[in-house]
């Protein structure tokens, strides 16, 4: 059975609507998803500056690795989340810190430079910090 004339000349002006309406609706949509991405990717690089210090905090507690060795642990972790440029700070030195000490690692990354969307991103003058504090369980024996 046919449709009737006027129906199907409804039909091809919907169809133009639908294209208009999808047309507005888009761009709308892909900034929301984009933001949501970069929302993500800020996450993940918090909590990953914050393992990497805690991780580096925990080698210089115990192990009595040194400032450097701790710095290195660091760059380690992050450069697998493609972080770089950090700017890590350990206090004070590891090895000059006696049992019971608190000995802190201080992280700073500038967002822009993790996120995927460059100058593009909503973060991109946010400033991720951590910082991770243990009390050093190194003991020095005398001699």
């Amino acid at each position: 059975m046919k449709r009737p004339h006027h129906l199907n000349s409804q039909l091809q002006c919907r169809k133009g609507a639908a294209a208009v309406e999808f047309a507005i609706v888009l761009p709308v949509i892909l900034i929301v998803v984009m933001g949501f991405i970069d929302l993500c990717c800020l996450m993940l690089a918090k909590a990953a500056i914050c393992h990497a210090s805690r991780d580096a905090v925990r080698a210089c507690v115990v192990d009595g690795k040194h400032g450097d060795e701790g710095a290195k642990i660091i760059e380690d972790q992050l450069i697998g989340f493609g972080i770089k440029d950090a700017i890590v700070s350990i206090t004070p030195s590891p090895e000059q810190t006696f049992f019971g000490q608190p000995i802190s690692v201080d992280i700073e990354v500038e967002f822009k430079r993790v996120s995927w969307l460059g100058k593009g991103s909503v973060f991109q003058n946010v400033v991720l910090q951590t910082k991770a504090t243990m009390r050093s369980e190194r003991l020095i024996v005398k001699r």
